[in-house]
């Protein structure tokens, strides 16, 4: 962040700042182990999800798959899954229409009730790859079983095993550890003021946060060099948009939109002042367009903001809402 301000400041940005939020407890990766003791005895790569609760060290026992195609075939396993070591298989899938946080806190709900003694999760990665999620304010439920990713290799062996009847037995250990105490976190803000109405904001983001297993290059460090390089480049061509351009490079997005919400929240009287809201946080590679969010009168704007850089392939205005997943939600409730 001190790296951020330094160039937004070097590219004629003015109101450089930091704006802190209450982020809740911080949170330290352990050492995360799991091998089978039976079967082939292979180490497992595993990584335990970001704060869950750690073992009460070394956890011994049998794997066993939750597999259902409907809420009620998943409920009726539950007195199978006590105290085993699950791993999750393919989960009834939410209802058409059904709002998707209702959904996963049922689905997190009936878990719950199982008491499994420890969870793992396939990542669904090739080559090894491991996904990470976790909050110290879960949107669906605070983790109250130790859960940890599994690469897709180990859990697809693990899955062969219990359904050739094998019964995997494994030994296992996940070890992360949350602060005490509560922390704080911030948001990146800089500006280039509006000559004609400084007080109409455009917003343009990314999150300046990512998950410890890589480095955050793509996600979302290159949204955030994106909403920079906005400001860099308006300076360097002396041009002087008639409205403020604000560049916010949040943080605590990976957690569940945290920082863009404490900044909505905090910001909840300037609402009417802002003119649109831009985030750069759905991949890397070529733009080629933006969802309209259901929003037709939109349409025509969009058309014509992205009308210059068609020849560059962006030209999909797509007629959906993107929901939730990146830090242009908090606004667009509001």
């Amino acid at each position: 962040q001190a790296w951020a301000m330094d160039k937004l400041k070097s590219y004629g940005a003015v109101n450089v700042h930091e704006e802190g939020w209450d982020f809740g407890p911080s949170w330290t990766r352990g050492h995360d182990w799991a091998r089978l003791t039976n079967c082939n005895g292979v180490d497992l790569s595993i990584a335990g999800m970001a704060w869950g609760p750690a073992t009460d060290g070394v956890v011994k026992g049998e794997v066993v798959l939750a597999e259902a195609k409907t809420m009620d075939e998943l409920k009726a396993l539950v007195p199978t899954l006590n105290g085993k070591i699950v791993i999750y298989g393919k989960m009834p899938k939410a209802p058409e229409g059904q709002d998707r946080m209702t959904y996963y806190r049922e689905l997190m709900g009936i878990m719950r009730e199982a008491k499994p003694a420890v969870v793992l999760r396939s990542s669904g990665r090739e080559n090894g790859l491991l996904n990470m999620t976790g909050s110290p304010i879960s949107r669906w439920g605070k983790a109250t079983t130790p859960t940890a990713f599994i690469s897709g290799e180990h859990a697809n062996l693990l899955e062969r095993l219990i359904k050739r009847g094998q019964h995997p037995e494994l030994e296992i250990q996940i070890a992360g550890e949350s602060s005490k105490e509560p922390v704080k976190s911030y948001n990146v803000v800089a500006e280039i003021k509006g000559s004609t109405w400084p007080d109409q904001v455009v917003i343009v983001g990314g999150h300046q946060d990512s998950w410890d297993l890589a480095t955050g290059a793509t996600d979302n460090g290159t949204g955030t060099v994106v909403a920079m390089e906005t400001i860099r480049a308006i300076k360097a061509l002396g041009v002087a948009p008639k409205r403020t351009i604000r560049c916010i490079l949040f943080s605590g997005e990976e957690e569940g939109l945290l920082g863009s919400s404490a900044y909505a929240e905090a910001h909840k009287a300037d609402m009417a002042n802002i003119q649109a809201v831009l985030v750069d946080d759905m991949g890397t590679g070529q733009i080629q367009g933006w969802p309209d969010m259901n929003q037709e009168q939109w349409r025509g704007w969009l058309a014509q903001a992205m009308a210059p850089v068609n020849q560059l392939g962006c030209t999909e205005i797509g007629a959906f809402i993107q929901p939730g997943d990146t830090d242009h939600w908090p606004f667009y409730e509001q």
